[in-house]
């Protein structure tokens, strides 16, 4: 039993305190007192915010919901720069993600204001959700016949932007690694085949809705997933991916 002056973490009915909300943590205070009648316990309650850090990764991850979520996010990001190819490298097991693209550069101020919270700027949103759910990210950016230039991100800080080497003529790399490496239930309730199957049922319906566009899949060894060559319109690409279903039915 409780002796006068001491508190067992619960309330006056017996349940023990929790949260009450996310970005919220309750902190509990008890008073003892005596009179010739009786003897209460009365539980104060305060709401504390809590740290900046852990409920900016909570609010991220609202945004980011899963592995899948994210390659969907990233690929629709070069499909808006006005990519034609777009090549995509996969890490299930280390939970990162790679894509490059041909599409428009971003220009130096560009990158170095990426990774701010701007409703007005849906890129840079992007960035600074994976930033503060990933190990490191880096975005790398390059106009043709000039300097590529990278900026680097590691644990939820902004390492700085410098000059980087480039394989692509021009373009935009992110590499995303340790993705959800603070939230590491959502790595491990990653099944390969599974993750895997959804990532190509994506790429078949993007790439109806952009025929004009190549996709590439690769793991982290190079091999090669899947690869969709760009069609001349909707309806070609879409007898390419099912005409051998099709023709076998």
């Amino acid at each position: 039993e409780d002796s006068p002056g001491t508190y067992n973490h619960h309330n006056a009915h017996g349940r023990p305190f929790c949260s009450l909300s996310i970005g919220a943590k309750l902190k509990t205070s008890a008073y003892y007192f005596q009179s010739s009648e009786m003897s209460k316990t009365t539980c104060a309650a305060s709401i504390e915010r809590l740290d900046a850090s852990v409920s900016e990764q909570v609010d991220s991850s609202s945004h980011v919901s899963s592995y899948y979520n994210c390659f969907a996010k990233l690929v629709t990001n070069s499909i808006k720069r006005g990519t034609s190819q777009v090549a995509i490298r996969i890490g299930i097991k280390q939970c990162s993600i790679e894509v490059r693209d041909n599409g428009k550069c971003y220009s130096l101020e560009e990158l170095e204001g990426l990774g701010q919270l701007k409703e007005s700027w849906k890129e840079s949103s992007l960035i600074h959700h994976l930033v503060a759910l990933s190990h490191k990210v880096t975005i790398i950016s390059k106009q043709s016949h000039r300097r590529a230039y990278q900026l680097v991100f590691r644990g939820g800080s902004r390492v700085g932007c410098s000059s980087a080497s480039f394989t692509f003529p021009n373009g935009n790399q992110i590499v995303v690694e340790g993705l959800f490496h603070n939230f590491p239930v959502r790595q491990m309730s990653l099944k390969y085949d599974e993750v895997i199957g959804t990532l190509k049922t994506f790429l078949n319906c993007v790439s109806v809705l952009h025929p004009n566009i190549s996709f590439a899949l690769e793991d982290m060894n190079g091999s090669m997933l899947q690869y969709i060559e760009s069609s001349r319109s909707s309806a070609i690409a879409l007898r390419k991916l099912f005409l051998s279903d099709i023709n076998e039915k």
